[in-house]
């Protein structure tokens, strides 16, 4: 029914899976990927840019994790580096060690307001690079 039919169904119903998707579309019958320009005439506005911020919110995520990992991965040979430098260290000093690099990591991970007496988070925004923060109404 509709401009968009059983094309627009098919995107509709695999947007939410597409992060595990290897960020693509497949068709429902033969499960090949489908190029998503040749989608764009079937489908309506909504439904396409609804595609898009799918797709843009999918290969984000992925960057994340792999980043995330990569940034996992150095923290380990680090932390066996100094091991075998210094010899072990006790429980308390490896759990504060770990706290640290997690926060280290969430700041580095996550955007933040850059005025020092702020630096709450923000997850997005609109508009151009000019953003005014949430909590403490400056600009950057």
């Amino acid at each position: 029914g509709g401009k968009e039919g059983c094309i627009g169904a098919m995107v509709k119903e695999q947007l939410e899976r597409m992060q595990h998707q290897d960020n693509a579309i497949s068709c429902s019958i033969c499960q090949e990927t489908i190029d998503t320009r040749s989608l764009a005439p079937h489908l309506s506005n909504e439904t396409w840019l609804a595609l898009e911020e799918a797709r843009i919110d999918s290969k984000v995520k992925l960057r994340v994790e792999k980043l995330s990992h990569e940034f996992d991965k150095r923290l380990d040979a680090k932390v066996q580096e100094f091991m075998k430098e210094y010899g072990s260290l006790s429980g308390m000093v490896k759990v504060q060690a770990k706290q640290l690099a997690k926060q280290a990591q969430d700041d580095i991970m996550n955007l933040k307001c850059p005025h020092p007496h702020c630096r709450a988070p923000y997850a997005e925004f609109d508009g151009c690079m000019a953003i005014q923060c949430g909590s403490c109404k400056n600009y950057f």
